[in-house]
């Protein structure tokens, strides 16, 4: 794969030529921050207007469908956490009540839909992200082998239609016999099992729930444990 990197400003743009698609790094701070609890929970970004317009330049070159790479701080390291896709884009003055320091003052903002977080995604499991699943598709599953069928489906649902991402898992399940796994927000985990204990009462032992602050406590623990080797010295 053939690509060109372009640094401008605050973004660093990859120009894949073989699919002409535009994908992005997005600086958003920390996962510590105030403001990243709108990507969390809402999966919006926004972007400040500048007397000069280049950021309204950058975010129109964001095509909708292109991934995004989030690079920001968390648990004390500095780099690429999260990939997502860009689902809409669009400018609006509404107070954001995430964005304590100023509410109103990203107007360019962007809807995304998080992907499988990178540190759930070792290569021995054989990952691949947006599966076909019979016309649709699912954020990411995990086989045993690169040709045989997902035994894990993962589907990340922070907004939008939590039914239809259950809908999607209890199928994976009926196709492949392949564990399902939600990866959602607190509140919406307490819909989902509302959702799982009736209509999909019959694969409640199977499906599974995680959460993102038990995503986010992993990766500390991953980290502390990668910390640890380090010291041992003998790893």
């Amino acid at each position: 794969m053939v690509f060109v990197k372009v640094n401008i400003g605050c973004l660093c743009f990859y120009v894949w030529w073989w699919v002409l698609r535009v994908g992005a790094v997005v600086n958003v701070r920390s996962t510590g921050h105030p403001h990243f609890g709108s990507l969390l929970y809402e999966g919006l970004w926004g972007f400040p207007l500048d007397k000069r317009g280049f950021n309204r330049v950058r975010w129109e070159r964001l095509d909708e469908g292109c991934l995004l790479l989030l690079y920001c701080e968390h648990g004390g390291v500095r780099g690429v956490w999260m990939l997502c896709r860009l689902v809409e884009k669009f400018e609006s003055y509404e107070p954001v009540r995430y964005w304590v320091e100023n509410p109103t003052g990203f107007p360019l903002q962007i809807r995304v839909k998080f992907l499988l977080p990178r540190e759930l995604e070792p290569t021995s499991k054989n990952p691949e992200k947006e599966y076909g699943l019979e016309g649709k598709r699912v954020d990411v599953v995990w086989r045993k082998t690169p040709r045989s069928y997902p035994y894990i489906v993962f589907e990340v649902s922070l907004r939008g239609n939590l039914y239809e991402d259950l809908v999607k898992l209890k199928h994976a399940y009926d196709i492949w016999n392949a564990i399902p796994v939600l990866i959602t927000t607190e509140e919406r985990a307490e819909e989902a099992r509302r959702w799982i204990h009736g209509t999909f009462h019959e694969v409640e032992n199977i499906f599974r729930i995680i959460t993102v602050d038990k995503v986010k406590r992993y990766y500390e623990l991953k980290r502390k444990i990668k910390e640890l080797e380090s010291d041992l010295g003998i790893f």
